[in-house]
């Protein structure tokens, strides 16, 4: 193959995101032929001294109370999000990394579903039952912290 057929990277990502391009190939015999598109992910590659994705997402996950209490004047169907995920005073939440609620565990763990709260596929936490026993009940709220193609996780 001529040098000049060659595919180079022409720089080093270094967005913080994977940088997703497009390559065409042509395939020729005689007066026939057919193309073939390749889609290249190239991953960002981080400068010297700067954090990869995963590093900042596990910084981000750190920023953020790991314990949460619902209060007897939350009601049934009712929103609390904001009471579950809550950062820690004199945090910033850092813009490009994105935050999921993965899962509600019921209390005694193994998995068991969530008897008081109900998840969405936005992430939105609503109560569905509310804790008529005299002890307290502790469930565990799987939180994802994602940069581009990174993840960590924390339980709260």
């Amino acid at each position: 193959m001529e040098e000049s057929e060659r595919i180079k990277l022409a720089q080093v990502n270094h967005t913080n995101l994977t940088v997703y391009e497009h390559v065409h190939l042509m395939f020729t015999v005689g007066t026939s032929s057919t193309s073939k598109r390749i889609d290249v992910s190239i991953p960002s590659q981080p400068v010297a001294g700067e954090k990869t994705n995963m590093e900042i997402a596990i910084a981000e996950s750190e920023k953020y109370d790991k314990t949460a209490t619902i209060t007897d004047a939350t009601k049934i169907g009712e929103e609390v999000i904001d009471q579950v995920i809550r950062m820690i005073q004199g945090n910033e939440k850092n813009p490009i990394v994105g935050l999921k609620v993965h899962q509600i565990e019921g209390a005694g763990g193994g998995n068991k579903p969530s008897e008081y709260f109900q998840v969405d596929e936005t992430g939105r936490i609503t109560v569905t039952k509310m804790n008529t026993t005299a002890s307290p009940v502790t469930e565990h709220v799987h939180v994802w912290f994602t940069v581009d193609n990174a993840t960590a996780g924390f339980t709260n």
